[in-house]
């Protein structure tokens, strides 16, 4: 690429910021997402069960009963007769409910790897291509020469750091919440 084309790469900044802006904004609603899942109390498998214990277990939940009372919990651990949890502020009290009583289970965590991670492919991926549409095929003839290959790992570099770092802040302002709904079934088919 001649110089007077490098130049008219440089301009381009402002709609590289403006990508940049919405590749944020973007990171944003990706991993403000939440998930809920449905459980069934009787046709759930244990298999079902341990996923639930495996989500909630090392995390604050809110647990909360068919009576509407709410409860904050750690160490949540859900059987399908009993489901028992520490208090979240004593850790000191253990409370104990039939899980028929359960109406449903949430906890949030936060997104700062996912962000991380979704920063960082998108951002190598457009700092690629940009790279990549930026280069010129060079001659030996060519004073000044930006090759693809070498605008491509460039923009891979350059626009995978700042957009890693973009996702890596945004994951960890955001939370995605796992609520898990307690279907109550009658007893008698």
């Amino acid at each position: 690429m001649k110089y007077d084309s490098a130049i008219s790469f440089l301009s381009t900044q402002n709609v590289l910021i403006k990508d940049i802006v919405i590749l944020f904004v973007l990171g944003l609603l990706l991993n403000g997402c939440s998930s809920t899942k449905s459980v069934s109390l009787r046709s759930d498998s244990q298999e079902s069960l341990d996923k639930i214990n495996r989500s909630v277990s090392k995390r604050t939940s809110h647990i909360k009963l068919t009576s509407t009372k709410t409860f904050t919990g750690k160490g949540v651990h859900v059987e399908k007769d009993s489901t028992f949890w520490w208090d979240a502020e004593t850790e000191s009290t253990r409370y104990s409910v039939a899980t028929s009583q359960i109406k449903s289970i949430f906890s949030q965590k936060r997104n700062t790897l996912k962000g991380l991670g979704y920063g960082l492919l998108i951002g190598a991926a457009t700092g690629a291509s940009l790279g990549a549409l930026a280069g010129a095929d060079c001659n030996d003839d060519d004073e000044v020469c930006f090759p693809r290959s070498g605008l491509a790992l460039v923009g891979t570099i350059a626009f995978g750091s700042v957009s890693g770092l973009i996702g890596l802040v945004s994951g960890a302002l955001t939370k995605t919440t796992e609520s898990y709904r307690f279907e109550q079934t009658d007893k008698n088919p």
